[in-house]
């Protein structure tokens, strides 16, 4: 009987281990923006705690959001479903406006790793990475807050709203 108990209490932790290693931890904030609560930031994270795309970047130049530009399926590098708080849009609006992003950054670290992944803030900070708002943020529209590298590449896009 004994020997049944510890071979349950074995087979339930291999599957507990597996499904644990399936599904990425999700990452939650509980910031109140004007009309959302519990609003959720990324819904997966990577190992190192990047958060993982769920779209796909895509812009054709023109100006009208999601039909010129903004994220789609497959996911490769756009992290959507975040709503902010007017503070954050103002900071995001001034970052993306800055001639020095670095230091503005820097000196606004806290505010902007509220919603956006440390990892991408530290990089825009050493010069890696340069970011540029396309549309605007509101309750009725998206912005979108696109990071290229020093080629001009798109690394990674977050989709904010209001």
């Amino acid at each position: 009987m004994k020997k049944n108990v510890l071979t349950l209490m074995a087979i339930a932790t291999i599957i507990t281990v597996a499904c644990q290693k399936q599904n990425p931890t999700p990452v939650l904030n509980s910031t109140t923006s004007s009309s959302k609560e519990n609003t959720k930031i990324w819904d997966q994270v990577k190992s190192n705690g990047e958060p993982m795309a769920d779209e796909t970047w895509f812009d054709d130049g023109g100006n009208t959001e999601g039909v010129d530009y903004g994220c789609k399926k497959p996911a490769t590098d756009c992290i959507t479903g975040a709503f902010v708080t007017p503070k954050f849009v103002t900071s995001v609006e001034d970052l993306s406006n800055s001639s020095n992003q670095g230091s503005y950054a820097e000196s606004h670290y806290d505010i902007l790793t509220e919603f956006i992944y440390d990892g991408h803030i530290d990089r825009v900070i050493s010069g890696d990475y340069k970011v540029e708002l396309r549309g605007n943020i509101t309750d009725s529209s998206s912005g979108y807050l696109v990071f290229r590298d020093d080629s001009e590449n798109v690394v990674i896009v977050y989709k904010f709203r209001l």
